[in-house]
């Protein structure tokens, strides 16, 4: 018995359709490629902001939508002007806490302790250092990045 099933398995590999190939290690809709929020912090020092980051979404946050990287820290989109954007709550009211999605718009600035600090602000390049200083830009779009799974 024991004996067949190897002979199965080795009859089996030989064959071309058969033979085993690489797997894949499947890493999610965020990779460990993929843009974290240090290294966010370092392009925008040099001054290469990207276009688009893949981030997951958390929550909404006063007028901001909070996102985050790989490794949990968050990253600031602001939405709307004001609480009475109701155009703004519209354009989000689709995004689902815990998805990945490729977020586009232009870096705004650093945020820390409720204030802006935009490249203006003289304590601009002091909250580029601050490891709790969280990178703000205003929201222009979010992809989803698992847009083939089907919602019930």
């Amino acid at each position: 018995m024991i004996r067949s099933l190897l002979f199965t398995i080795l009859f089996l590999g030989s064959i071309p359709g058969f033979a085993q190939q690489k797997e894949e290690v499947y890493e999610g809709d965020i990779r460990e490629s993929d843009l974290r929020r240090r290294e966010l912090v370092e392009k925008v020092k040099k001054g290469e902001i990207p276009a688009a980051i893949k981030l997951r979404f958390s929550r909404k946050e006063s007028d901001f939508l909070v996102f985050y990287d790989i490794e949990g820290r968050s990253i600031y989109y602001r939405y709307r002007e004001d609480r009475f954007d109701t155009d703004a709550e519209k354009r989000v009211a689709d995004l689902i806490a815990g998805e990945a999605y490729e977020v586009t718009g232009p870096f705004l600035g650093m945020y820390y302790a409720s204030m802006m600090h935009s490249s203006d602000h003289p304590k601009y390049k002091e909250m580029l250092n601050n490891a709790d200083a969280i990178p703000a830009f205003l929201f222009k779009s979010a992809r989803p990045l698992r847009i083939e799974q089907i919602l019930l």
